[in-house]
């Protein structure tokens, strides 16, 4: 198994924290994994992204230029990269704000409406988790339990916290099913 991901949207949208759980998580199981973040100088509201990769060997270069999986958090975000993204490799969009896909007719697309979902759970900031559990939904590389040890080892949240962060991975699950 080799997968090369790029998680990408706006600063504050948790980009950068989909890709730090499913790498935590794959080094847990054993795999190997590289993160690497890129952000510009603005906080929130700039563009952020991260590529990670994990791997049952070796990584030789942390670098991604063609992933074969694309989380994509806004429409500049698919702008970018659904262009990178690898024949035959997967999209995962934020319905919610990508309204034109922009890749290779190869690539499967899933459309996540994560605002929506995130609206009924009451809470915007969740829109990542909802996108991760979308992807956890079609490729069940770790677990949502395995997510959620990851996400309490990076945030050490309360636990009503981590019980919605659950509640949105288990929504973005059900949604592409």
């Amino acid at each position: 198994m080799f997968e090369e991901f790029i998680a990408a949207g706006s600063g504050g949208q948790g980009v950068l924290l989909i890709g730090q759980i499913i790498a935590y998580s794959a080094i847990c199981k054993g795999l190997e994994a590289s993160w690497i973040p890129s952000y510009g100088p603005e906080m929130r509201g700039g563009t952020a992204n991260c590529s990670f990769i994990i791997s049952d060997e070796e990584i030789g270069s942390p670098i991604v230029e063609t992933p074969t999986i694309l989380f994509s958090m806004n429409q500049p975000s698919m702008d970018k990269f659904g262009m990178a993204v690898q024949d035959n490799g997967l999209i995962i969009a934020n319905s919610s704000l990508v309204t034109n896909i922009t890749a290779k007719e190869s690539i499967k697309v899933i459309k996540v409406p994560a605002a929506e979902i995130a609206h009924e759970l009451k809470n915007s900031k969740v829109e990542n988790m909802i996108m991760l559990g979308a992807f956890l939904g079609v490729n069940p590389v770790i677990t949502i339990d395995e997510a959620i040890q990851a996400l309490q080892a990076k945030i050490g949240a309360k636990p009503e916290i981590i019980a919605l962060n659950r509640k949105a991975m288990e929504k973005g699950a059900e949604c592409v099913k």
